[in-house]
């Protein structure tokens, strides 16, 4: 009799699941896939030129052994050192000061535009 009760129990989450999933891919069309929109790389401050304004340029190797490589800065994008925000001007004091230091940079993949620039602190 318990084995029953438990069939019964697991037949019917299947068939919950298989009708939410159901659900999922025809309410709008089918599920949409996993696609990367932004990479991170994590540099050395020293390997960095930040830009000097927010519509700047940033330069910076992509990969450990790539040449090093321009990317888009624009108002849109953040700058952080540890977890509190700070303007460009006060992540290049940062940098300047530790050029051992970690910056992790994000960017959008398709575009080079950088969203996110953090110092470690």
């Amino acid at each position: 009799m318990n084995t029953t009760f438990h069939l019964r129990s697991a037949i019917a989450a299947f068939a919950f699941l298989a009708a939410a999933v159901g659900h999922a891919q025809t309410a709008d069309g089918p599920a949409p896939g996993i696609q990367m929109v932004t990479i991170a790389a994590e540099v050395t401050a020293g390997s960095v030129a930040l830009p000097t304004a927010a519509n700047g340029r940033l330069t910076m190797p992509a990969c450990a052994n790539c040449a090093p490589k321009d990317f888009q800065t624009n108002a849109a994008t953040k700058y952080f050192v540890g977890d509190k925000p700070v303007t460009v001007v006060e992540l290049r004091a940062a940098a300047l000061k530790n050029p051992e230091g970690i910056l992790t940079v994000n960017y959008d993949l398709k575009s080079g535009v950088v969203t996110e620039v953090s110092a470690t602190k």
